[in-house]
């Protein structure tokens, strides 16, 4: 019961922040549209990042999915989703979301085509306690072959004992986490 309280709140503070956020508009001749504000995702499950193609001509080969976070003027790289080219009229991806993802209100998903790039506007991620992983740890590194973070999240999978999650949940559980919104903007307390 605790658990759903804190992650309604962390949900509605997450909503609140969203809104406040401008979104980038599209570029590469994509517009992504999914995930959207308020939208809230569970690390560990498969979920459908979309795309609207705005011009064909400036969008025909995906080059590199990211996951990004942060303030909507400097996000930096959570982690390298997939790099693995493909067509970008298929206008989706299905994303494995690594169970060691961080959870976070101000994700944002960066789809970068043959000519630009185009972000998601923000959405969260309950993941693993924050400061528990390093998120720059996950998905495609500098040097692997080029992979999705699908297969990348299969690896880590065999690898983990599911201790972070496990630990993350209780912490939930425990009702450490608590989301307020404090002048427009989301807080955290951990």
């Amino acid at each position: 019961m605790k658990f759903s309280i804190a992650a309604t709140l962390f949900s509605l503070a997450a909503s609140a922040y969203a809104q406040t956020t401008a979104t980038t508009p599209s570029t590469g001749g994509i517009s992504v549209v999914h995930p959207t504000n308020g939208i809230e995702w569970k690390a560990g499950t498969t979920q459908t990042v979309t795309w609207n193609i705005v011009d064909a001509a400036q969008a025909s080969t995906i080059e590199k999915i990211t996951l990004r976070g942060g303030a909507s003027n400097n996000l930096t790289i959570a982690y390298i989703i997939d790099n693995t080219q493909f067509d970008a009229s298929k206008g989706k991806y299905e994303w494995a979301i690594d169970p060691k993802t961080e959870t976070a209100v101000s994700y944002s998903v960066e789809v970068t085509t043959n000519s630009g790039s185009s972000f998601s506007p923000y959405f969260s991620i309950i993941g693993a306690a924050p400061g528990t992983t390093d998120n720059s740890k996950l998905g495609v590194q500098p040097g692997d072959e080029k992979k999705s973070s699908s297969s990348a999240s299969a690896d880590n999978a065999e690898k983990s004992n599911g201790a972070d999650n496990e630990s993350a949940a209780s912490t939930l559980k425990l009702g450490a986490l608590v989301g307020t919104v404090v002048a427009g903007t989301a807080v955290a307390l951990f």
